[in-house]
């Protein structure tokens, strides 16, 4: 199964709190607190993706989030196999 198989298996709140916790640089009790909910409760939704992803942690999350492409990407980026330059030609 493919990464955005298993994301297609999160909630939709940890599919937002995945995404907050990959993209910041904030402490749980900060990222708590910017999600309106407690520190546990963050933690249990953190467990429960990492296991969902079969990740380690956050540093894994990050780094899963950098190679996940977006919802308004598809297929291969500029410079890779399989990329159109035709696209960038005046």
């Amino acid at each position: 199964m493919t990464r955005s198989g298993v994301l297609e298996h999160l909630t939709p709140r940890q599919r937002e709190i995945a995404g907050v916790a990959a993209t910041s640089s904030f402490s749980n009790k900060e990222l708590a607190a910017k999600l309106g909910i407690s520190e546990g409760t963050l933690k249990l939704h953190l467990h429960e993706i990492y296991r969902r992803l079969r990740i380690d942690g956050r540093k894994a999350l990050i780094v899963d989030a950098i190679h996940e492409p977006g919802p308004h990407e598809s297929g291969p980026r500029a410079g890779e196999p399989g990329h159109s330059q035709a696209l960038h030609r005046r």
